[in-house]
């Protein structure tokens, strides 16, 4: 597996137009304050890759969609992305992805 080592909205970007590029969902406060969680909610955590970059989103394979904000609602820290779902820079409210190349098969 590849090391993987984010710093900006622009290498989160470039990262998920690699092929392999994978996202593992660590922790989504908002789906766990309306009581679903990695059992009761499969579709919101686990393992995605890729399926369709654009300019101001990317899906995920389970046709799951992140938008992209604006770079100030990003934290990163090595391999992990953490994305304020407040949308008020309190980061009160995260969903947090592990990212990872994966081989192709």
């Amino acid at each position: 597996m590849t090391d993987v080592n984010i710093r900006s909205l622009a290498d989160f970007k470039r990262f998920l137009a690699r092929p392999g590029a994978t996202i593992e969902t660590l922790r989504n406060d908002v789906m766990t304050r309306n009581g679903q969680t990695p059992e009761t909610g499969p579709q919101a955590y686990g393992t995605r890759q890729v399926k369709k970059l654009q300019t101001n989103a990317v899906q995920f394979t389970g046709d799951n969609w992140l938008w992209f904000g604006k770079a100030a609602e990003y934290r990163f820290s090595g391999d992990v992305v953490t994305i304020d779902a407040s949308k008020d820079g309190s980061f009160k409210d995260v969903i947090e992805y592990k990212l990872s190349i994966q081989p192709a098969a």
